[in-house]
């Protein structure tokens, strides 16, 4: 008798203990006067560290508010994210959402604040993960795959 066997197997990601990837998240807006800066420290960053950076612009606070015929890049979804940080003035940054400095943000634009992603990228990660995303633009659907794999024990 056959047994239908379901079940999860590695396909793509590896079983080997690799370092963190950085994810910055840049908190910006329309009208920014300074983010152009942060911007080009974010970029910097990347550049630096190919592969190991990712980095998402969310719009919000009165600088991303839209006037007239602009373009509204705000979401609620950024929104609800950014009050769940200190931000203290645009750009400011979260780097895989840690207390740096005491603060949970930084401002990328800072001198000091663009080699903290080094640091990040230096630690082994304790899950390692392989996503892969299509969609489909017609009935705006996305389908999202993740495949993860334990490679110690995580902290919580």
């Amino acid at each position: 008798m056959a047994i239908p066997m379901i079940g999860n197997t590695q396909v793509n990601v590896s079983t080997t203990p690799e370092n963190r990837n950085a994810v910055i998240e840049e908190w910006t807006g329309i009208y920014c006067g300074y983010c152009p800066t942060g911007h080009a420290a974010v970029d910097q960053a990347i550049a630096s560290n190919p592969g190991d950076v990712v980095a998402l612009n969310i719009h919000t606070g009165s600088y991303a508010n839209p006037n007239g015929g602009d373009p509204d890049f705000r979401t609620s979804d950024g929104d609800n994210n950014a009050a769940s940080f200190s931000i203290s003035g645009y750009p400011s940054s979260t780097l895989n959402r840690r207390t740096i400095g005491g603060s949970q943000t930084y401002h990328p634009a800072g001198s000091n604040d663009v080699d903290k992603v080094p640091q990040v990228i230096s630690e082994v990660s304790e899950v390692n993960m392989h996503i892969t995303a299509t969609v489909n633009v017609t009935t705006r659907e996305l389908n999202v795959d993740v495949e993860y794999y334990y490679t110690s024990d995580a902290p919580n």
